[in-house]
């Protein structure tokens, strides 16, 4: 039974690491928007919704591991 449980977890733990890359995007997304808007700020408005877009795609990537690493450790 013990290691099972192990099992689980190290599994889980596996699961999560893509949530590393989902805090780097997130920050290489916002500073990128932060230096085109610097530059162009006529085109702030149309760069904001590019970068919501980018985002939420981002963190539709962390919900979908976090999901994952929930059914490694609850399933069965």
């Amino acid at each position: 039974m013990l290691f099972v449980k192990s099992v689980k977890i190290f599994a889980a733990s596996f699961a999560l690491g893509p949530l590393t890359g989902c805090a780097i995007a997130t920050g290489t997304v916002f500073g990128s928007y932060l230096h085109a808007s610097a530059s162009a700020p006529d085109e702030r408005s149309s760069l904001f919704g590019t970068c919501l877009l980018a985002f939420a795609l981002i963190e539709t990537f962390c919900f979908f591991a976090l999901g994952l690493a929930g059914f490694a450790i609850f399933a069965y």
